[in-house]
């Protein structure tokens, strides 16, 4: 992973944000529509791809391990694009994961 200083309080370009249920029916869905929204705003194809998997692992480690069996529950995902990177945020009510020691 690189990483680049650059101006983190700068304004992002573009932003997505959606919220969804823990249901793994909704990450394909979701997956979709940030690349439509991607390809929108002239992202290139091979860092759509990286972004849908990252998000994607991310999601499906939430919904399995953030959520029991029949607990209902949401997670936000917010996208800033800037000039040099973009950010992806995912929140949940999710269980608190406690790393062993």
């Amino acid at each position: 992973m690189n990483v680049r200083a650059s101006n983190r309080t700068a304004t992002p370009h573009y932003n997505f944000s959606r919220s969804l249920t823990n249901s793994q029916l909704m990450v394909s869905d979701l997956l979709g529509k940030i690349k439509h929204w991607m390809k929108g705003i002239g992202v290139s194809q091979n860092k759509i791809i990286n972004v849908q998997i990252v998000v994607a692992e991310a999601l499906n480690n939430i919904i399995e391990h953030g959520f029991s069996v029949g607990y209902s529950g949401t997670i936000d995902i917010q996208i800033d694009a800037y000039d040099d990177r973009i950010v992806v945020e995912l929140m949940d009510n999710g269980k608190k994961f406690t790393p062993p020691n």
